[in-house]
């Protein structure tokens, strides 16, 4: 090949167009020369990015992300509240991101996205939609939906200091952590926050019908999050409580079982009903867990979202989870079936993570009969018709016919709840026993 005149601008434009890659790719596709791409890539100074070492080195040009930066310092809080220095995170042309990871046992590596250890943190659900009525000075778009990766990262490093999990990026939410760092009992009762936090923005139920949530700290100093009925003066509002107490009863059957269970309550205040549950990533000595959901899970080493069940089996296959927290994710998911979830997506089952090692199965949230939750003023009363295993599953399913069977017992029995969903409870038990 012919050697082309070398220039700045197109070892720029090469890099730009290509991302990240290697010398020899680099030089040959200018048609240089070894020592001309050596010379030409010192002179361009800090807008490059050299990463790896010796063969495995990767040459990438920096991209800057508008009020972030070239770099996004990534901060973990272990379980005693003490940072870890976990890494860097470099937006580079012409997309995507190079990780350089500071610990030992994560790789450094390329990413055409955000990495997948970062996805949950993106900004979703009903407390999502409410971020840029929160943050009216940011220059955030309305509608979370449209958000492009540049704004995601300015909320991250801007004010996300008490993300899903334990990670923490940028220093200036690291600061705002600092400042925040000790929770206090809350000193507003759960009835006034639900008012704020309707008054803040919220316009009614979503498309996908989340419940009207909030984070705070309950009267012992701990870390909640606190989901919240409409006044209950209808059987619409009365149907989300009865829904709520479902979602506690089946944290207690779940516990009984010997599953990972959130510690919960239900609260009454004024006509609402409150469920209070403490945040499973936060430590009592103010510290707090790494947590990825299934999602980010099966996409990056499943490839499908066919089921809890079938991305655990191919965790469990790939060794990345053990045969155990495989048959608890069979378990649940039987369980969620069996009393009528009809929400079990990808982002409502999580893992504990240390580094990027999945630590185990997280309690199980979001767990409740949803098929019974009211849609466009509706809601449905009849019993559920029940699937039936495969002959691989008999054992599991026997084992969590089990407790879901204890389940709709317990929700016949309280009291607390309407007498009609006390009739559907008793029909549901009657069809599965």
């Amino acid at each position: 090949m012919k050697m082309s005149s070398p220039s700045l601008m197109a070892l720029e434009h090469c890099l730009a167009a290509n991302g990240p890659a290697k010398a020899k790719e680099i030089y040959r596709h200018l048609g240089w020369s070894q020592p001309v791409f050596s010379r030409m890539i010192h002179q361009l100074g800090t807008r490059v990015l050299i990463a790896g070492q010796a063969r495995a080195t990767l040459y990438a040009l920096k991209r800057e992300v508008p009020h972030v930066g070239f770099e996004v310092p990534i901060h973990a809080i272990d379980s005693s509240s003490r940072t870890i220095d976990w890494g860097r995170l470099w937006p580079v042309y012409p997309k995507g991101f190079y990780f350089e990871s500071h610990r030992p046992s994560v790789e450094s590596r390329y990413f055409d996205d955000l990495p997948y250890f970062l996805d949950d943190l993106r900004p979703s659900g009903f407390l999502g939609r409410l971020i840029p009525k929160h943050y009216p000075d940011m220059p955030f778009p309305e509608d979370i939906r449209h958000w492009s990766l540049n704004d995601i990262l300015l909320y991250w490093t801007q004010v996300g200091w008490d993300l899903i999990g334990n990670f923490i990026l940028g220093e200036k939410a690291y600061r705002l952590y600092l400042k925040n760092n000790s929770p206090r009992p809350a000193k507003t009762s759960y009835a006034k926050l639900a008012e704020r936090i309707l008054e803040s923005g919220y316009g009614g139920s979503s498309a996908a019908g989340e419940q009207p949530k909030f984070l705070t700290t309950n009267a012992r100093g701990k870390s909640v999050l606190v989901k919240f009925s409409p006044p209950m003066t209808n059987k619409i509002s009365r149907r989300l409580a009865d829904l709520l107490i479902c979602e506690h009863i089946a944290h207690q059957t779940l516990k009984k079982a010997g599953l990972p269970a959130m510690p919960s309550a239900i609260r009454k205040q004024g006509n609402r009903l409150f469920l209070e549950m403490e945040r499973f990533d936060r430590t009592p000595l103010s510290g707090r867990l790494g947590l990825i959901s299934l999602a980010p899970l099966s996409a990056e080493f499943v490839g499908t979202m066919e089921s809890w069940s079938h991305s655990a089996q191919e965790l469990v296959r790939q060794n990345r989870i053990d045969p155990e927290t495989g048959k608890q994710i069979q378990w649940l998911e039987w369980f969620g079936k069996l009393i009528g979830n009809t929400d079990m997506h990808f982002g409502n089952i999580s893992l504990f993570m240390e580094d990027l090692h999945l630590a185990g199965l997280a309690p199980a949230y979001d767990m409740l009969p949803m098929v019974y939750a009211p849609r466009h003023q509706q809601f449905d009363s009849t019993p559920i018709d029940f699937p039936l295993p495969m002959p691989d599953e008999t054992k599991i399913y026997i084992l969590a016919k089990k407790e879901a069977v204890h389940f709709w017992r317990e929700v016949g029995r309280c009291k607390s709840i309407s007498r009609e969903f006390r009739s559907i409870a008793s029909k549901n038990l009657k069809g599965l026993t």
